[in-house]
């Protein structure tokens, strides 16, 4: 019982930690998002990551930009470079990154 109250208070602990690190911005848009209140009121973390997920993948509730969001990532991708001083395994994982970023953006058609 000890251990179970100590993972929720660190589950509300790390809820705000992942709030006080959003801006404005973010945290606006977060607010929002139809189902925010409901993750405010369990202040469950995972759910607050998968909306910040969509928010930054997909411009969160707004389908205006998603075409938008999407060809700009496959550019993004299709336009990276390795720098000369740039390390190959830094590179790599930054292909990666991106790979996954056009990815889940096609996923959400």
């Amino acid at each position: 019982m000890k251990t179970e109250g100590k993972l929720e208070t660190n589950l509300c602990y790390l809820f705000t930690i992942l709030m006080s690190q959003c801006d404005s911005d973010t945290k606006s848009g977060l607010e929002n998002m139809t189902e925010y209140s409901d993750v405010e009121a369990e202040l469950d973390s995972m759910k607050l990551l998968g909306m910040i997920k969509k928010l930054v993948y997909i411009g969160g509730t707004n389908d205006n930009n998603k075409s938008h969001n999407k060809s700009m990532a496959h550019m993004n991708l299709m336009n990276l470079h390795q720098n000369r001083f740039q390390d190959i395994q830094y590179y790599h994982d930054q292909y990666i990154a991106m790979r996954k970023v056009c990815k889940e953006l096609m996923q959400t058609q």
